[in-house]
């Protein structure tokens, strides 16, 4: 239990800005999980770590920590498909489409069939389900380039039930992949969706996305909005 919650508490610390916050708790309930000998949760906090890493683009990091999840044996199918699929985040961020690929269909394979059970209990990993692989799917294709591939991949995404900052983050990152594939309009249309939501649920992770789009022609007045967002 102290685990969980210190883990939903690092969580807490990410979707405010507070890097430092979320890496201390997350590592405190990796300790706090191997403790208890509690082999999904152990994996998960690797994965939430492997999470952070990816902010800083530290692959090595990102990669190293999803093998480590997968030294545990017994995961659920919803677990192992979540440490399948951030390992190939690392492998997207070091540019290696091939093993990037290759590790999402064996998430798939684990996953295929899977649907989140919704019990009083809390099971680790229990609401990832195929619209959210195929969105970090789309992420994968967005840092290999592909760009039209994840708008493609991103469009599939827009009507599953996710929850709201997800979607936020997929228009954001959806946003990048139009500026990229020379489509400013679209690009302005699906970042103010996403600001518009970074303010409904106050998750600065969907801002840190748009942040990177540029400042100039029809995103000049995103970029405006995004000044005046705190």
């Amino acid at each position: 239990m102290a685990a969980l919650y210190a883990e939903f508490r690092g969580w807490l610390h990410q979707e405010v800005g507070d890097l430092n916050g979320a890496n201390a708790w997350t590592e405190r309930a990796l300790q706090q999980a191997h403790a208890a000998d509690d082999r999904n949760l152990t994996a998960y906090a690797h994965v939430r770590l492997g999470q952070l890493a990816e902010v800083e683009r530290d692959d090595d990091r990102v990669i190293g920590l999803a093998r480590a999840a997968q030294y545990r044996q017994g995961l659920s199918a919803q677990t192992q498909a979540l440490v399948l699929q951030q390992e190939a985040r690392g492998h997207a961020i070091a540019g290696n489409e091939t093993a990037c690929l290759t590790k999402l269909d064996q998430a798939r394979t684990a996953i295929v069939g899977v649907q989140p059970r919704w019990t009083d209990e809390y099971e680790v990993g229990f609401f990832f389900d195929e619209p959210r692989l195929d969105a970090q799917h789309a992420a994968c294709l967005l840092e290999l380039d592909r760009t039209a591939d994840a708008i493609t991949a991103y469009q599939a995404t827009l009507g599953a039930a996710i929850c709201r900052w997800e979607q936020g983050i997929n228009l954001a990152k959806l946003a990048r992949a139009r500026v990229v594939n020379g489509e400013p309009d679209q690009a302005a249309a699906a970042g103010f969706q996403a600001l518009n939501i970074s303010r409904e649920t106050g998750n600065t992770m969907i801002i840190d996305e748009l942040r990177k789009l540029p400042a100039w022609g029809h995103l000049k007045s995103l970029r405006e909005a995004l000044d005046t967002t705190s």
